[in-house]
């Protein structure tokens, strides 16, 4: 008898789904093998067939240990004059209808979309409805829709709101390191209201450098064990979309309090680095610190002071705007950036320069531009301080023995290895599962710049990476070829970051005893766990909404014609990129020809010797269909 395994069921699409246990074995379920499975139930699954060539593993659910207590969102749909009616469930039950009677429907009416709790068991499921959001139609409804399903709650309770606003600014510099006579500024997106990085770079005369990056202090005022460290580790990050912020903490906090606006001091804790001449650090120290930003700058602003420092545009127009000293802080920052890519290259970074699809929205959250832009060098300057911070405050706990936490990148999984070093040779480039590393990939990815198909090879091999995750262990991150790497920089949107803030704090003020390290040691491993999980669920949801606002950008669009590039092929179809990162998929299925997926070439072939296509071909289509409620955008191969 084949082997028996305990796990969630997770229903991907209509057809199959995966079960996955707790020890991260994942198998694939087909619809006939779900056995009346649902979405997020805990169930039994035995072996039918193992998995073979990077294949997984696939099993049939033999038994319903728990149903799932998800909340689930659908539209309600009663014939007249019944005395029951059912859901149709947007997600995850691969187009089974929950059954509802009439005292179990709060009201709900024909076309309304409500929340669902699921009871029963696998052969008769019944639903109770929760709560009724509003008609299929209304105006921000599919948004409002991917946050219920993922239970997530916007709005802060009166309690909360509260709590925070009690909470006065922590300006006294006894017992801080007063900085606000330095030059230091922020430099973020000009739509940014959680400022909580700043820099300030000297360079001395001997040719070194001395940055400062300057952190907002959240710990300062959001109390381990507080409602609002509660109310912040249960987020556990704030969620971007298009045209809003869910953030961790309330506004007071996040967007006044600890908040680096320039002109008012602020609460920070500060890593002091001097660099020589090839980035290397020669010591660094953590301090908390007092600090008064002198300008509060956007990307746009600092790149138009890089092309006047590159001589691409007039400098003294660009320089009579600012202070010399905030020109000098630019250009001593720019210079370091530029050594220490020199620096990264050598150890392998991998460096994608993928172009960043923008979406433009207007009062309403109607998307009114898409475009895609490259990222600027500003950009990069505070992405690599970012890094360069991250690094040694992670490198100076480990190396003092002080339970921390770290982000962890491990190598591909040995399947998504063997498909990208296949997808490589078919492109000339000769790999094994040993010679896989940061450094070979950078050489690749450099090797790739001036070829038609950059672009969409280097999001497959983006996607061939693991997820990185946050753990008490170092396990390196193999994407920035680091041995040693943590979240320190933004506690204001991230609370693995707060959680290191607090680590580093004690360990100033020397409260690191035995107790309070074993304390730590406990606590780390499910801090890094959870703050995973909620970061995983807020980059679906930032996925998931932006193609929704994709999607009803693209609805007045169905039946005209565009040019674009092969992004990705499967063997369900093809994924097309349009010039402005808009992206559709042509199924298989609808192809006048019969194809095949050829997955060692990562080609799509005629069986009747007709075209093949290719990543980064050239191909013309027509949009067929944009439906926000299934989150498709559907395209056809114009001849």
């Amino acid at each position: 008898m084949s082997a028996s395994y305990t796990g969630i069921y997770s229903q991907i699409q209509p057809h199959f789904g995966f079960v996955e246990t707790l020890e991260g074995e994942v198998f694939f379920i087909g619809k006939r093998e779900r056995n009346g499975a649902l979405d997020g139930d805990t169930v039994k699954v035995q072996v039918t067939k193992p998995g073979v060539e990077g294949k997984k593993t696939e099993a049939k659910v033999i038994t319903l240990i728990k149903r799932t207590e998800k909340v689930l969102v659908g539209k309600y749909i009663k014939r007249q004059k019944s005395t029951y009616g059912f859901v149709q469930v947007i997600e995850g039950f691969g187009g089974k209808d929950i059954f509802i009677s009439d005292r179990d429907a709060l009201g709900a009416k024909n076309d309304e979309m409500v929340t669902i709790r699921v009871f029963g068991d696998k052969n008769k499921p019944h639903g109770k409805v929760l709560s009724i959001l509003g008609h299929k139609d209304s105006q921000g409804m599919a948004e409002k829709i991917v946050f219920h399903e993922n239970g997530i709650v916007k709005e802060f309770s009166e309690q909360i709101l509260r709590e925070a606003q009690k909470l006065q600014p922590s300006t006294s510099s006894l017992a801080r390191v007063d900085l606000r006579n330095e030059w230091i500024v922020t430099i973020d997106g000009a739509d940014a209201k959680d400022l909580d990085d700043a820099i300030g770079i000297k360079k001395f005369p001997s040719g070194n450098f001395e940055i400062g990056v300057h952190i907002a202090d959240v710990a300062e005022y959001v109390r381990e064990g507080s409602i609002l460290d509660r109310e912040a580790y249960q987020r556990g990050t704030s969620i971007y979309t298009p045209d809003e912020v869910v953030p961790m903490l309330p506004e007071h906090l996040s967007n006044n309090l600890c908040s680096l606006h320039p002109g008012t001091p602020k609460a920070t804790l500060s890593i002091t680095m001097e660099l020589d001449k090839t980035g290397k650090v020669l010591h660094s120290r953590i301090d908390e610190t007092l600090i008064e930003s002198k300008q509060r700058f956007t990307y746009d602003e600092v790149q138009i002071i890089i092309d006047a420092l590159d001589k691409k545009t007039d400098e003294q127009a660009v320089f009579e705007k600012y202070p010399t000293e905030v020109i000098e802080l630019i250009r001593n920052g720019l210079e370091l950036k530029r050594i220490l890519d020199k620096r990264r290259a050598k150890e392998g970074k991998i460096d994608f320069d993928l172009k960043e699809v923008k979406i433009i929205t207007d009062e309403k959250g109607k998307v009114v531009d898409i475009s895609k832009r490259d990222r600027s060098e500003s950009h990069k300057v505070i992405e690599e301080f970012m890094i360069l911070a991250n690094e040694e405050v992670s490198r100076f706990f480990s190396e003092k023995k002080i339970p921390f936490l770290y982000r962890v990148h491990e190598k591909p999984s040995e399947e998504k290895a063997d498909e990208l070093i296949l997808l490589l040779d078919h492109y000339g480039y000769n790999l094994t599962r040993e010679m896989l590393s940061p450094r070979s990939l950078r050489e690749i990815m450099d090797t790739l710049h001036n070829k038609d198909y950059y672009f969409v090879l280097s999001k497959q091999i983006l996607q061939s990476m693991s997820k990185a995750i946050y753990s008490e262990e170092i396990l390196g991150h193999f994407g920035l070829a680091l041995h040693f790497y943590s979240h320190f920089t933004s506690p204001i949107r991230r609370y693995p970051d707060l959680q290191i803030h607090r680590i580093i704090k004690a360990y100033i003020h020397k409260n690191l005893d035995q107790k309070e390290i074993s304390r730590f040691k406990t606590l780390l491993p499910k801090v890094a766990k959870h703050t995973s999980t909620t970061e995983r669920k807020a980059e679906n949801i930032e996925y998931m909404i932006r193609d929704i606002k994709i999607i009803d950008y693209m609805q007045d669009k169905i039946g005209k014609i565009y040019d674009g590039i092969i992004a990705s092929i499967g063997d369900h179809g093809i994924y097309v990129e349009l010039p402005n990162g808009v992206e559709g998929l042509v199924y298989m299925r609808d192809m006048r020809a019969t194809n095949y997926f050829d997955e060692r070439a990562g080609t799509l072939k005629s069986l009747s010797g007709g075209k093949t296509f290719s990543l980064g071909d050239p191909i013309r289509v027509r949009v067929t269909q944009a439906d926000k409620t299934l989150r498709r955008l559907d395209f056809e191969v114009v001849k």
